[in-house]
């Protein structure tokens, strides 16, 4: 199931899902959005969340927020655990950041290319 995550308490109903170091980091990235712009912002319109896929089916949902091909990944990180994940960023534009998590034996190659 692709997971659309833009607040701490989102995070929180992943905590059993996620290996303790993808958790961790979801959640980290997710505090600081939080604080910087209110856990009540419109995350759908205006940015600012996470996408954690769990199957390849996951990963192609994921072209309805980012375009693999077209919008260019700032930086990607494996996040080592049982499962290694990873986690990309992509701008989308100026206002409008999404996260990617997502097993490193399901990622996109062009994501895989960025390491």
């Amino acid at each position: 199931m692709l997971y659309i995550v833009g607040t701490k308490r989102e995070a929180n109903a992943l905590k059993q899902r996620l290996p303790k170091p993808v958790f961790d980091k979801l959640l980290q990235d997710i505090s600081a959005l939080d604080h910087e712009y209110g856990e009540t912002r419109d995350y759908h319109k205006y940015g600012g969340c996470s996408l954690v896929a769990e199957t390849l089916e996951d990963v192609k949902k994921i072209t309805a927020y980012i375009d693999f091909n077209r919008h260019p990944c700032e930086w990607v990180e494996i996040i080592k655990s049982d499962i290694d994940y990873l986690g990309a960023l992509y701008l989308i534009n100026n206002d409008y950041s999404v996260m990617a998590y997502m097993p490193v034996s399901i990622a996109p190659d062009s994501i895989l290319q960025e390491l």
